[in-house]
């Protein structure tokens, strides 16, 4: 048989609820030369049986299973088997648009100097079901090719750093042997993405809205965080400075710190929700307040809406408010996330 032209990697973790219409998504596509690679990192529900019947009717549908070792293990092991000549990812709790993988390497087909393809996506949550159309290249759509230099102002906009949504040459990866650090547990696959710009020139920019990312699902991949996540932070910027990308020293710096202040919110708003005495949280959010977020104190990175609110009350260390408000935007999202 001959082989197909792309690999499409999706590590899997107890999604039982998502993995179905994930692979039907990849199995409708327009474009057929494709293999997908599901990895089962070691789930205990019924994930791997619905991922084998796919694999029972399809021939271009392949599933491994792991020990439980974290999503950057599993695509890892993905990318050691695939074959294809051209390299895509997609989460468990995602899907793709039947077009995604015509148009993601059809830039490739076009021009023998595109080396990374970038699309637009649809972000569902719960105040918005249908999905909102986003694209973090959007100021280049002049432009059907951009430099590396242009992409990397922009890898810390939105979701520019992550693996979805893109497409890489195989080649490239294995020639510089490309993998994701299983020991940084956060934003492992930026990492990936700012080493794998290091070997490349031109990126194709994809307009059309062509993936599917769900962030309704917050037993996934990137669940809830504590305090034990702010070293994952610290390590993860660390990774970040020693790969040193071709940005401005000054600008990387600047980015940086504002990766640890938003991670540092959502790690305080994530506490609040935590099971636990009252008592309990407001050590941790003053441990964390002190500690970490009143470095930020006096210019802070821009906030609007809940999170502006929250960071207010944290800076006045008002705990027992924090707390309360936070349950009950958690509330009204959790109504409405039920709603739709």
């Amino acid at each position: 048989m001959q082989s197909p032209l792309l690999s499409i990697v999706v590590p899997f973790y107890n999604a039982q609820d998502f993995i179905s219409r994930c692979i039907e998504s990849v199995v409708q596509q327009t474009f057929t030369s494709w293999e997908l690679i599901l990895v089962n990192d070691g789930s205990k529900d019924n994930g791997l049986e619905i991922a084998e019947s796919y694999a029972k009717t399809d021939a271009r549908v392949k599933v491994i299973t792991q020990e439980n070792a974290g999503p950057s293990a599993a695509r890892n092991h993905g990318i050691d088997l695939a074959v294809g000549t051209y390299i895509t990812f997609i989460d468990a709790d995602d899907y793709v648009d039947k077009d995604y993988l015509q148009e993601l390497v059809q830039p490739f087909l076009d021009c023998n100097d595109i080396q990374l393809s970038c699309g637009g996506y649809f972000e569902i949550s719960a105040f918005r079901p249908n999905g909102v159309a986003l694209h973090d290249l959007q100021c280049f759509f002049k432009h059907s090719q951009i430099t590396k230099q242009q992409f990397l102002t922009r890898i810390f906009t939105g979701v520019s750093g992550v693996l979805w949504g893109k497409m890489f040459v195989l080649a490239t990866i294995r020639e510089h042997d490309l993998k994701l650090n299983p020991k940084v547990k956060l934003s492992e696959d930026l990492s990936f993405v700012i080493k794998y710009t290091k070997f490349i020139d031109k990126i194709a920019i994809v307009q059309d809205h062509l993936y599917f990312y769900n962030r309704l699902n917050e037993t996934g991949l990137s669940g809830k965080l504590g305090l034990r996540n702010i070293d994952d932070i610290l390590t993860s910027n660390q990774n970040i400075r020693d790969i040193e990308p071709e940005i401005d020293p000054e600008a990387l710096e600047t980015a940086l710190q504002r990766r640890l202040f938003y991670g540092l919110i959502k790690i305080s708003r994530d506490i609040c929700e935590r099971k636990a005495s009252m008592g309990e949280i407001k050590k941790e959010l003053n441990y964390l307040n002190r500690t970490f977020l009143a470095q930020f104190y006096t210019e802070p990175f821009y906030l609007n809406g809940e999170k502006k609110m929250h960071f207010i009350l944290m800076k006045r260390h008002l705990y027992t408010l924090t707390i309360l408000y936070n349950r009950a935007v958690s509330f009204t999202r959790n109504k409405a996330k039920k709603r739709s």
